[in-house]
């Protein structure tokens, strides 16, 4: 174990997640465990304990360059400027998600939570209460939305802003319900098609859905006819097609914050939707000649 010496709480400003396993020094200097790594950090709980140690589980420099894109994009910049730093996202994108130093789901989750904390600070408590599991989910989708949108050439703040917290609430509505473990993992049959229909409660098809039905109940045909049931996945956008890549591939009832976890790695393994490719492409000329401010 590597243990940082003078913890101190201020280093995490306005953080909602804890980034280190922290420890309560008791006087013998027995360490107990108090907060994990990725769990609701709760400063003021915190405080209580006389003297605190943290064990590192992040390499914070891994992550830095993606932080400093968003920072840019946050303060504000000229179109030029922004496409830039999308083409940058692009570019390192490889690095981040498929090389040896790829960033862990921890290094994503502490990612958004450092850039987007002032967009849920106000419900981080009630709503990751219920389940750690389901509260971590929700970091790390919306934390990868926002990642994979930029990619894509998406670039006004607002917008990305708005989709951070959208594809955070998807999965943090269930937590706000009180799912237990056991409904996770219905849910989890749902995702991966096992669902045999049998269900431990009754909420199940009527208030907690599948993406897979979302979509097929929302959004209307490329054609613009409407009439949206059975709509194929290509017919949606890219940002619509990555938001359901997400949903489809992440666990709902596997903790996400072991670096070697097998199901993180199986995430990127298979391309259902064609977006992933579409990711990484250097081939996406027109956003070298055209600009779209999206503004809500």
């Amino acid at each position: 174990m590597v243990y940082a010496e003078n913890f101190d709480l201020s280093q995490y400003g306005q953080s909602q997640l804890s980034a280190h396993d922290i420890y309560w020094v008791k006087r013998d200097g027995s360490r107990v465990l108090v907060r994990r790594a990725g769990e609701y950090l709760d400063q003021e709980n915190l405080k209580r304990y006389p003297k605190l140690d943290f064990e590192i589980k992040i390499d914070h420099l891994k992550i830095l360059p993606a932080k400093e894109i968003l920072l840019k994009l946050k303060t504000g910049l000229r179109p030029k400027e922004k496409i830039k730093l999308a083409n940058n996202v692009r570019d390192l994108w490889s690095e981040w998600f498929f090389s040896p130093t790829s960033l862990s789901p921890l290094e994503i989750m502490i990612l958004g939570d450092e850039i987007m904390s002032d967009s849920y600070k106000e419900l981080a408590s009630e709503w990751s209460a219920p389940s750690t599991i389901l509260f971590q989910r929700s970091c790390l989708i919306a934390s990868l939305s926002l990642l994979g949108a930029i990619s894509l050439g998406y670039t006004s703040w607002k917008f990305l802003e708005e989709l951070w917290k959208i594809n955070f609430t998807y999965s943090a509505h269930f937590s706000e319900k009180g799912m237990k473990l056991s409904d996770l993992n219905d849910l989890e049959k749902n995702r991966t098609g096992k669902d045999e229909q049998t269900y431990s409660f009754t909420l199940m098809k009527s208030q907690f859905v599948s993406i897979v039905q979302m979509t097929e109940l929302i959004f209307e045909k490329s054609d613009g006819t409407g009439a949206p049931k059975n709509i194929s996945y290509h017919e949606l956008s890219d940002l619509e097609r990555w938001f359901n890549y997400l949903h489809q591939s992440i666990s709902w009832n596997k903790t996400l914050v072991d670096q070697d976890n097998q199901h993180w790695k199986n995430i990127w393994a298979e391309d259902p939707f064609d977006i992933l490719s579409k990711l990484q492409s250097d081939s996406v000329d027109s956003m070298n000649h055209e600009y779209i401010e999206f503004e809500l």
